[in-house]
């Protein structure tokens, strides 16, 4: 087959240039062989030409030959063997950099063959005199101990490892901390004494900066004998503090605070020393690298919040500021801030609200409304604030206040009367889901302090009973969600109304009559569960309902949401690690590859049992014999049972979710009785009838098939579908 002529012509230019022992020729070659690579193209048809150039003696040319050599040998494991004998060859070079790079493009190559090899040749390379092979090598035990662990014990490589840690050539210590604490890490990491611990923390001024973070997160981890030794090392590791690194710097303070654990005066004045050098970094770095600060701060921020007072002006949000590190300058503020910068924080925090940016604006209201539930006098600011995005109309901020004006209420009764103000006479166009459901859910709080409640009410139920802009599902036919917004809207709506009836009833009786018809039609269960609940409790006892609904909410707990969680402890002893970033611990996010497949087969697992087999053609059965099925006695076994729905069936949507579960309906019907059902699914290839009677929620079932443990089998999906 002819090659393409792009590739046709990279061969001819390295063949001619071969040929003429061209260096110049041959590296030109290869490049045009780089280009057509990076640009997806198939190169293997000149695998041969690229391992003739491969006996050139061109570091250049060495190094492009095993870039394109590891390429092919990935996508194509045919040409394996061919490549890694020829990288073996290499790997006994007298050259010392072709050895190394000849090292380290064979780990990139994975061949089940070169378990075999790989120890051989990486424990030559741990004893080769050259420091650049040593390298390659050190790095290379990584490789190995994924591909073949075993081996790492039967060459004795991390022994070998631990006297290289006393290397003269301090990359290979860094590359040897590094690879002992990747193949350690399951044994509890490196083993390290004292002698080692103390030539690792002289040797720092040695290493770049990359070692360094290495170094000194390794160091973090000793625990020192005595106090006057725990001083020595702090003193030395003190400089640090001032690296022109984010990473030494975080690294630096980690070891700091590790050797203080026990002292927590000694940790807070640590704490004390490090935040102006963080600062200083966060006015220099990228805006990815000051996210990375700010996180870190905000961890020490929460265990020492009191140190970070006089620094208070550098955290308020600047309006050039990205939406992630404006966030995490909120959540900072939010414990650091008191009552002497409380107007500043509030101010400053409102004039970049205004500025509307994407995914800061409920942020920001937050940090608002956090603040003046924690510091006393900052509400009148924020109700001042909260009044002017009121007047400016604007729909986002409008939205975001009603969201947290009810936590407000709650939480601070004594300015119940300006934040009962601060709610517009007309009912807000274009308002969202959580933001209508607050709305109602003050109108029915404090309805007698709002005029007109019941009929604001009511135009937000005839203007957003049934609008759909809020609630748009990816799929059109998938049961409503026990958490939209819509629905949580009518729940808190009928809610509303429901007190109301106690204040005002001769208007909110029509009102919350039509609320609960729509209601009891709604297609949401949990819409159609409370609208049955609150008429039935109105119905039954009207002074219990008046109880239940009226009952006086002051609460002064803390929310649960804002609450410090149980993790701030396990993150801060995680402190230099993604679990700062992620704000939780390693054993929440760091899920190996194997736990996280385990995962999605067992819920494939779940997902299958809530289905019967796929019923075929020759499966089906028609009414008739169903009929002369049901009525038959003889070798069949029938189970009878109940299950409390909370909401009445819609007889056309539960068909529908039925049919997906391999549920076949044979008929169907409503009569006084209630909502019936006969149905058949089979189980184990054996059939089983099925006759459903659901009337207000109640449904109960009767199961007929050839065996009992059939019947039972057809019982548990039956409860298992409605409890899912």
């Amino acid at each position: 087959m002819a090659l393409p002529y792009n590739l046709q012509w990279a061969r001819d230019d390295l063949d001619k240039a071969l040929t003429k022992f061209d260096v110049i020729g041959v590296r030109a070659g290869l490049q045009e062989v780089l280009t057509q690579l990076s640009l997806g193209v198939d190169v293997s048809p000149l695998l041969g030409s690229v391992i003739c150039a491969s006996e050139a003696h061109d570091i250049p040319c060495k190094r492009m030959v095993y870039t394109i050599l590891t390429s092919i040998a990935c996508k194509d494991p045919e040409t394996s063997i061919l490549v890694t004998n020829s990288l073996l060859k290499d790997c006994s070079s007298n050259n010392p950099i072709v050895c190394g790079m000849a090292l380290r493009a064979i780990c990139d190559i994975k061949v089940a063959t070169m378990a075999d090899e790989l120890p051989k040749i990486i424990a030559i390379g741990l004893a080769n005199s050259n420091p650049y092979v040593r390298r390659m090598a050190v790095l290379a035990t990584i490789h190995l101990n994924k591909v073949a662990p075993q081996a790492i014990k039967e060459k004795g490589i991390v022994n070998r490892l631990y006297e290289l840690l006393r290397d003269r050539d301090p990359q290979i210590i860094c590359n040897s901390l590094f690879a002992l604490s990747d193949i350690l890490k399951d044994e509890g990491g490196i083993n390290f004494d004292m002698k080692l611990i103390h030539h690792l923390v002289n040797s720092l001024p040695k290493f770049s900066e990359w070692a360094q973070s290495e170094a000194l997160q390794v160091i973090s981890k000793y625990t020192p004998d005595s106090d006057k030794e725990r001083f020595d090392i702090m003193n030395i590791v003190d400089p640090y503090l001032s690296s022109a690194s984010a990473s030494v710097l975080v690294a630096a303070t980690k070891v700091l605070l590790a050797l203080t654990d026990s002292k927590q005066d000694l940790q807070r004045q640590v704490v004390q020393r490090v935040i102006p050098k963080f600062i200083t970094h966060t006015s220099a770095a990228s805006p990815e690298v000051q996210y990375s600060i700010f996180k870190h701060l905000h961890v020490m921020a929460r265990r020492f919040p009191a140190a970070f007072k006089p620094h208070i002006p550098h955290f308020l949000v600047a309006f050039n500021d990205t939406p992630y590190i404006a966030e995490c300058k909120f959540e900072i503020l939010k414990i650091i801030t008191d009552e002497v910068f409380a107007r500043d924080v509030i101010e400053t925090t409102a004039r970049y609200v205004l500025l509307e940016k994407p995914y800061t604006i409920e942020a920001s209201i937050k940090l608002l409304r956090d603040l003046a539930l924690s510091i006393n006098g900052a509400i009148k600011f924020v109700i001042m604030k909260f009044r002017s995005f009121f007047d400016m109309k604007r729909k986002n901020l409008i939205n975001q206040c009603l969201i947290v004006l009810p936590d407000l209420m709650r939480r601070v009764p004594s300015a119940l009367p300006e934040l009962v103000a601060l709610i517009p006479s007309e009912p807000p166009s274009d308002l969202s889901g959580p933001a209508l459901a607050a709305y109602a859910w003050i109108l029915g709080e404090y309805g007698d302090k709002v005029a007109d409640s019941v009929y604001c009410l009511e135009h937000v139920m005839l203007k957003f009973w049934d609008d759909k802009k809020s609630t748009k599902t990816a799929n059109p036919s998938a049961l409503p969600s026990a958490h939209d917004e819509q629905s949580m809207m009518k729940i808190s709506l009928m809610t509303s109304l429901a007190k109301l009836l106690f204040v005002t009833p001769g208007e909110a009786r029509p009102v919350l009559a039509a609320a609960l018809a729509m209601g009891l039609h709604d297609a949401h269960p949990g819409v159609k569960a409370r609208a049955h609940f609150l008429f039935q409790l109105l119905k039954q006892d009207i002074d219990a309902a008046r109880a239940a609904l009226l009952t006086a909410k002051t609460s002064t707990e803390p929310f649960v949401e804002d609450a410090d969680a149980e993790n701030i402890d396990m993150v801060f002893d995680e402190y230099n690690t993604f679990s700062v970033v992620f704000d939780k611990p390693e054993s929440d996010w760091n899920v190996k590859p194997e736990e996280i497949e385990l995962e999605v087969d067992e819920e494939e697992e779940e997902g299958e049992g809530h289905k019967l087999e796929e019923i075929n053609d020759e499966m089906t059965i028609s009414p008739e014999q169903f009929e002369e099925m049901w009525g038959s006695e003889e070798g069949i076994v029938t189970v009878e049972d109940s299950i409390s729905l909370g909401y009445e069936l819609e007889l056309d949507s539960f068909a529908e979710a039925v049919e997906e579960a391999n549920i076949r309906i044979i008929a169907k019907g409503s009569n006084d009785e209630g909502n019936t059902i006969f149905a058949y699914g089979y189980v184990d290839g054996n059939v089983a009838l099925t006759q459903c009677i659901e009337k207000e929620g109640e449904m109960s079932f009767s199961i007929k098939a050839e065996t009992e443990e059939i019947a039972n089998q057809f019982k548990d999906f039956w409860l298992e579908f409605f409890n899912e």
